[in-house]
């Protein structure tokens, strides 16, 4: 029996699962308007989706009401409730309420949700650009973690032994802790 035994390293193509990421990835950086797209699209099924189905449920009945006679009144400044001051909150979210109910002339279920819509849409673009200029250009959760990095690289070099060399391990930090406290602390006898 003879045996060919090659030098050359074997070609092998890599998984069809790592191209399809991969490609994603580049056209993900290289593209300016995909990413905010993207998340455009999610907040839209998350937060916008539904903003009229059901009856308004708790407090947003309350919120209704009162910038319904901020809209009744014209005075945006003090909130009433049939007629009497209610100083329990700020004015502000009744205020929205009633400004974007104002083109249509009343409140309706879905202007007075509207501006809870809007309000955790423009917070996760200010943390996605957040993340972007810690992170740069190139910072994907699939490659860097910076989830992880930014909950652990704080914390880590907090530890009053450890020293933090920056790893997005969270276990090799806690390792390290413990070690640290134990050649710290004497033992009780």
């Amino acid at each position: 029996m003879s045996r060919t035994v090659s030098l050359l390293p074997a070609a092998s193509a890599p998984p069809r699962r790592q191209a399809t990421s991969d490609h994603f990835t580049r056209r993900l950086e290289e593209s300016i308007w995909l990413a905010p797209g993207i998340l455009l699209i999610v907040c839209a099924l998350l937060f916008f989706y539904g903003l009229n189905a059901g009856e308004l449920y708790r407090n947003e009945s309350l919120r209704a009401i009162i910038a319904a006679e901020f809209l009744r009144s014209g005075n945006w400044i003090v909130p009433t409730l049939y007629g009497e001051p209610l100083f329990t909150k700020p004015p502000g979210m009744y205020a929205a309420i009633a400004l974007v109910s104002w083109p249509f002339g009343a409140v309706h279920e879905w202007t007075a949700r509207l501006p809870s819509a809007l309000a955790a849409t423009i917070t996760v673009f200010l943390v996605y650009r957040l993340f972007r200029r810690h992170f740069g250009r190139r910072a994907l959760p699939a490659r860097q973690q910076p989830l992880q990095r930014f909950a652990t690289h704080g914390a880590v070099e907090r530890l009053p032994a450890a020293q933090g060399d920056g790893s997005a391990n969270p276990g090799e930090a806690k390792a390290r802790s413990q070690q640290c406290a134990c050649q710290v602390m004497p033992a009780q006898e």
